[in-house]
């Protein structure tokens, strides 16, 4: 009889009943028993992979548990499909157009952020705490998981886990941009956080093994070298302990553009600021403030090129607007104002937040 359908074994004799009952030896029963024994063995799973399975692998709710100490790879011929039902619907198809590994994920995954939110902890002055999330790091290669919140203190040089060091080197610094990362050991997968002024991966003090990182925040110091509070929503981060002072100057050439490296965001970001312009005499009836992009094509003195504010009517003393503008790779903006021949303008710029788009996505 073999199996039953349910992975019961059912003998067809019992060899006992048969002595007690003074019943001979059969070499039909022998054969039976024997042939049974041979079928139910034939059906079953072999662990060294000599033959195919022939049904479905029911699990009722029981886990596949691969090696992770070894590679283990599902593999398919090439006009195959793997599908997985999630409650009997199909939810993802794999075959040989869209074959899909641990690097084909992490490529995909590149750009994007799931959990990983920063926020100031008790030390609000020193101390990042990162939510639960994964990325993938700059290359593409691999997906990098935190499995719980962690906090690392910016005044503190780096050291593994919770609660410690998260400074790549050197000594927190008063006036600076600080990108928040992920970090990874390709070895052991062991996941933890670093803070560093560099925004690119060829920058960054690593760990000795950390050999995966992506960016996924920012955070600036003030003039006594604590974090100014911020808020982070999605990719936004909004400054609201102070807006940080990026310009302000009295020395301008009328229409001439002038760089600025900004401190209140990151490079290849959308600086949220707030420019003005002011002037000191009453003899001036108009004021144009720009901002650019760092070599971008938009002409000073202009109001329907670059961002700009602008006053007209009689003579002013300020002029003040909220807009945005993105930073150059090296975080680098430029500014200009028309000065007529009776002002003495004074530009400035803060920045009150930005939307990162170089979190989860730096090089």
């Amino acid at each position: 009889m073999a199996f039953d359908g349910n992975g019961t074994f059912n003998r067809l004799y019992d060899w006992t009943d048969d002595a007690a009952n003074a019943v001979n030896i059969s070499s039909t029963k022998m054969d039976a028993e024997q042939d049974g024994i041979a079928t139910a063995l034939s059906a079953v799973l072999v662990k060294d992979g000599q033959a195919p399975m022939t049904g479905d692998l029911d699990m009722n709710g029981n886990d596949i548990i691969l090696d992770i100490d070894a590679d283990t790879k599902i593999n398919m011929a090439t006009d195959d499909v793997v599908a997985l039902d999630i409650g009997g619907t199909s939810g993802v198809l794999v075959g040989r157009s869209a074959y899909m590994d641990g690097v084909g994920l992490a490529r995909i995954m590149r750009g994007h952020v799931t959990g990983l939110v920063c926020s100031q902890d008790t030390d609000t002055a020193h101390d990042i705490n990162v939510t639960a999330g994964a990325t993938a790091n700059t290359t593409g290669a691999a997906i990098m998981y935190l499995s719980s919140e962690i906090t690392k203190q910016i005044d503190a040089v780096w050291a593994l886990g919770d609660d410690a060091g998260g400074l790549d080197t050197g000594a927190v610094a008063a006036s600076t941009l600080y990108g928040i990362w992920l970090i990874q050991r390709s070895d052991t997968l062991v996941v933890d956080v670093l803070i560093s002024t560099a925004f690119t991966y060829a920058g960054l003090t690593r760990p000795t093994n950390y050999d995966r990182a992506q960016l996924i925040g920012a955070c600036t110091t003030d003039l006594s070298a604590n974090i100014i509070a911020f808020t982070q929503s999605a990719n936004y981060f909004r400054h609201t302990g102070e807006a940080v002072l990026e310009v302000s100057d009295n020395s301008i050439t009328s229409n001439i553009y002038e760089p600025r490296t900004m401190v209140g965001c990151p490079p290849l970001c959308l600086a949220h600021i707030t420019g003005y312009l002011t002037n000191s005499t009453t003899g001036e009836t108009q004021g144009i403030l720009n901002i650019r992009t760092n070599g971008a094509g938009e002409v000073a003195g202009t109001e329907s090129e670059a961002w700009s504010v602008s006053s007209h009517a009689g003579t002013f003393d300020k002029t003040e607007q909220l807009g945005w503008v993105m930073t150059d790779a090296s975080g680098i903006i430029q500014y200009a104002a028309e000065e007529g021949a009776a002002s003495a303008a004074t530009i400035g710029i803060r920045c009150v937040g930005f939307l990162m788009l170089s979190r989860g996505n730096a090089a």
